[in-house]
């Protein structure tokens, strides 16, 4: 009659055992780094679709705009609109790629233009930066409708979407 268990049979249940963790470690393993990309994904989605949401309040609510184009074939969105988020004072919204092709939205309380970019300009002015590594920003109207198609290609993702003005 056994009543304990021998070496042998402890080293087996010790070995299956650290097998099974192993396998167990992998998978949560594997798990953590799948949360991971999925998480930068949805981050990624979400960011892009607070950028239409910002550009197509802007167009909605806009009562004059204006678009120029930059030597680099980029544009430059200005509009004035009551969609402000920073001072309400703000009438003005200027869309524009920086020379680190950066995009920017710039609220502030004059149209800009290169007389007024000085410090005090700058100083009644709230700049977000909402993308980096922009390759192309383009806005075109839709003839004859009060629509918009707004193209921003990053090199993480393309934004196409069309947008509606109730000028």
């Amino acid at each position: 009659m056994k009543k304990a268990f021998t070496l042998t049979e402890v080293l087996i249940s010790v070995a299956l055992l650290s097998i099974i963790l192993i396998f167990l470690m992998r998978l949560l393993d594997n798990t953590k780094k799948t949360e991971t990309v999925f998480k930068k994904q949805v981050e990624n989605i979400t960011k892009y679709d607070n950028i239409k949401e910002f550009i197509s309040k802007d167009f909605l609510y806009a009562k004059s705009i204006n678009l120029k184009k930059t030597k680099d074939g980029d544009h430059i969105l200005q509009l004035e609109t009551s969609n402000v988020y920073y001072d309400i004072t703000n009438k003005y919204v200027t869309y524009l790629v920086s020379n680190n092709n950066s995009l920017y939205r710039v609220e502030s309380k004059k149209q800009i233009n290169k007389k007024n970019t000085n410090i005090s300009f700058l100083e009644n002015t709230n700049i977000s930066k909402l993308i980096d590594d922009i390759e192309y920003f383009r806005v075109s109207k839709i003839e004859k409708t009060k629509a918009y198609f707004v193209y921003i290609k990053s090199k993480q993702k393309e934004l196409m979407f069309t947008t509606v003005s109730i000028l």
